[in-house]
């Protein structure tokens, strides 16, 4: 299964619905205006967690939980749009081969248990050089 399609959200029948936006783009006496020099989130860059998310740990200024077989962490200092504790991009997954039941920050990573094997995730802080490693294969949470 794809990180896609574990991660899509449920399509319920569509509903109509209307927005009055009362707020003016320019100030007034009455409202501050749009402020045009704030950016916008874009790209999923900060999606609120998945209904499924458990969070575990905070380790590396970021918030991390388990997901099935993925362990999912917020955008925390990589956050530039929203708040970095709340900002869940896609792409800050890490995928396992069994589902994960135990998360512990330990001095040498985050100690992942999953069902089958003791894992750890080492790097950081950077999003880009968070890695995974298998410690103990064949000696899980169900063993």
């Amino acid at each position: 299964m794809s990180r896609q399609t574990h991660r899509a959200y449920s399509v319920a029948a569509p509903k109509l619905f209307s927005i009055q936006d009362f707020l003016p783009e320019l100030p007034t006496a009455d409202f501050p205006g749009l402020n045009t020099l704030i950016p916008a989130p874009i790209n999923h860059v900060n999606d609120p967690p998945f209904s499924t998310h458990l969070p575990m740990v905070y380790n590396f200024q970021r918030i991390w939980g388990a997901d099935g077989t993925f362990v999912d962490f917020s955008g925390g200092p990589d956050t530039l749009v929203g708040n970095p504790n709340e900002a869940f991009p896609p792409v800050n997954a890490m995928p396992f081969l069994a589902p994960v039941v135990r998360i512990v920050k330990t001095p040498q990573g985050l100690v992942t248990f999953l069902t089958d094997s003791i894992e750890v995730i080492g790097g950081g802080p950077a999003t880009v050089t968070f890695f995974s490693v298998t410690w103990a294969p064949g000696i899980g949470l169900l063993s």
